[in-house]
This record gives C-alpha cells, structure tokens and sequence, in this order.
C-alpha cells in the first residue's frame, strides 16, 4: 500500500532537493509505468504494419513522380472556348505533347474543373498512365513502376512551348 501525501505549492518544503520538478517526473514516470501494458502493443502493431507495408506492393497507395518526368508545360488543342484541351484532334493530328525526359505522352484529355474540391479556371487531365522499367549499367531490368498522373493546366498562361503545368499528382 501506497501511502501519498499531498504537499501544497506555497510550502517552503522541498522533497528530495527537487520540488515540483522531481514530482513531475516521477508522476509522468509512473503513469509510463502504469500504462506500459498498453503502450506495448500499439508500438508492436505499428512495427508490424511497417513490415508489411515494405514486405508487399501497396501500388494503390499515392507515389512521389519520378524526378524531371513532369515537364512545366504541355502541348495541347483548345479547340474551342467551351470545350477540352486535347494533345490531339478528332483525326489523331496534333502536336503530341511529351514528357519532360522525352517520351510521347498518351492522348491527354483535359476538362474544365467541375467537381468539389476542384479550380473552375482551370483545366484537369486525369488518368494520364505511364510506365517506367529501369536498366541498370549492367543491363539488369528492373521492376517495372507504373503510374497513374493527373495534370493541372492553367488555360491563360499559354507560350510558343504550351500551356503551363500548375499542379500534378501522381498514384
């Protein structure tokens, strides 16, 4: 049995040379204590989804792009004021626009933001895939990486290279 004492504050007695600082720590220390039993389990669990999560691919969980793969701007077709941004038109013509490290991007079509969350001045190019599988110098392939990116193209700010690149995310 615990016998405790309580001291109040304006009394000039001081409890192993350490005051309130000492009472301080050993309460902080024995709450620690008390709840060890439950602290225990929560950090194992933490540890244990860590482990899965680097044991097995979470490909549906958001991924960084892969660096200087997003160019700053965008070749497209505005073919009217209404209507989408294109990289081609009806007739598979267009100016193709690429990626920053060269590759011919798919087909981009891109609409005005319509949906909660989303910049009405702006244009959204979703579900541009793209597929990556490095060499190494040795010639040893890679796992393959597969991206899913969505571009956000400010329709004003077009130049001689095209439309700027506002935003991106990557999954």
């Amino acid at each position: 049995m615990v016998l405790s004492v309580p001291i109040p504050k304006e009394s000039n007695i001081e409890v192993l040379g350490g005051g309130d600082e000492f009472l301080d720590r050993f309460l902080s220390f024995h709450i620690l204590k008390k709840n060890m039993s439950k602290i225990v389990p929560i950090i194992l669990i933490v540890v244990f989804f860590i482990f899965i999560y680097y044991l097995f691919d979470f490909s549906f969980l958001p991924k960084s792009c892969p660096e200087g793969l997003i160019p700053e701007r965008v070749q497209l077709i505005h073919p009217s004021d209404m209507g989408p941004l294109s990289s081609y038109d009806d007739f598979g013509k267009g100016p193709g626009s690429r990626w920053a490290n060269g590759t011919l991007m798919p087909w981009l079509h891109c609409v005005k933001g319509n949906l909660k969350g989303q910049n009405v001045n702006y244009f959204y190019c979703s579900d541009i895939y793209y597929h990556y599988t490095p060499i190494d110098n040795e010639g040893t392939i890679g796992k393959r990486e597969d991206y899913a990116i969505q571009l956000i193209i400010n329709p004003e700010d077009l130049t001689e290279e095209g439309y700027n690149v506002v935003e991106y995310k990557c999954s």
